[in-house]
């Protein structure tokens, strides 16, 4: 019989489960969640036209047929601090 130890724990995050070193880094190679990248860049897109056109959230949110809110969920992503934009694109 082979018996195999690491220094690991199970960590939730949402529905997935994962492994985690003491050190907090996770045991596998992890790759970029692409909606998440992909509401970064909406961010960086819709911040640019917001200030190209001087529109608020609500002429967005019309232009694009979303719900205000929505818009500016997505436009605080544009203010994220670059560690963890930077976690993001690197799938940590």
């Amino acid at each position: 019989m082979l018996s195999l130890t690491i220094q690991a724990r199970l960590r939730r995050s949402g529905p997935i489960v994962r492994f985690v070193q003491r050190s907090g880094k996770p045991l596998s190679n992890r790759r970029p969640m692409p909606h998440l990248v992909r509401l970064l860049q909406l961010s960086h897109r819709w911040w640019q036209e917001m200030l190209e056109e001087l529109l608020t959230a609500t002429q967005m949110a019309s232009l694009h047929r979303v719900d205000k809110s929505y818009v500016s969920r997505v436009i605080r992503l544009r203010f994220l601090s670059p560690n963890i934009i930077e976690q993001v694109l690197t799938g940590e």
